[in-house]
């Protein structure tokens, strides 16, 4: 989820409604973000983000996200080796 998504609402408000919604609240969500600042992380994790990741980010680092935060929600693990 890009937290700064522009339009009628950003990933925040975006994230906090998926949270709040039965059918969608255990969805995995990494939070990506160009804003490195400790406020802007402590606002993701605070409207649902599973794991927050400033960009740019590196591929390996994304997929070692993405696989750790499957494997916590959703039980599926994935080899990235």
């Amino acid at each position: 989820m890009d937290i700064s998504l522009h339009g009628e609402k950003d990933g925040l408000q975006l994230t906090k409604e998926l949270r709040q919604n039965p059918q969608y609240k255990n969805i995995p969500i990494v939070g990506l973000s160009a804003h490195a600042f400790q406020k802007d992380r402590a606002s993701a994790y605070e409207a649902g983000v599973d794991i927050f990741i400033t960009k740019p980010v590196q591929g390996n680092l994304l997929m070692e996200s993405l696989a750790t935060v499957l494997e916590q929600k959703v039980g599926i693990k994935i080899d990235i080796s």
